[in-house]
């Protein structure tokens, strides 16, 4: 739920005529910029392979076992947020390593997907009766939505 000013810890409320509406406005400005970056970074090509982060919640030193069962950590508009801003931030900083230090730059890129091991992957889905479309990245990434979504359920 919504966080009152009551809650806010004094150290951590806004300072330098910033309110806690002006906080909240420049948040949410930023996420419908970083939302529209996402949906064109997706339509462009790009592709989320997200690996499953596990929370555990440990018990009292000096044991530190974990007192639950491992669950998945959610992936929220903040954190897709943050991974928005993050990306633009690693792009601009090559942007400018290119440009102002040209072959002296030591940039790094990802490599095409394999195409055997794409392919592979295909056929194995095929036998387990999912349709991956492999004709690009944003077909890839489309068909891993889509399998994302028809196997999490409603």
């Amino acid at each position: 739920g919504a966080v009152t000013a009551d809650e806010w810890p004094m150290d951590r409320r806004p300072t330098g005529g910033h309110s806690m509406v002006d906080v909240i406005r420049d948040v949410l400005m930023l996420q419908t910029v970083a939302a529209a970056r996402r949906r064109a970074r997706f339509a462009s090509g790009a592709l989320a392979l997200h690996s499953v982060q596990l929370a555990f919640n440990l018990g009292p030193e000096p044991n530190l076992l974990p007192v639950e069962p491992p669950t998945s950590y959610p992936i929220r508009d903040s954190n897709r947020l943050i991974e928005e801003y993050m990306l633009m931030a690693n792009f601009l900083v090559a942007q400018h390593l290119a440009v102002h230090t040209g072959r002296r730059a030591v940039l790094r890129s990802h490599p095409p997907p394999n195409e055997k091991g794409i392919k592979q992957f295909q056929e194995l889905c095929a036998t387990a009766g999912l349709e991956v479309n492999i004709s690009s990245a944003s077909a890839l990434h489309a068909s891993l939505e889509r399998m994302r979504r028809s196997l999490s359920g409603p």
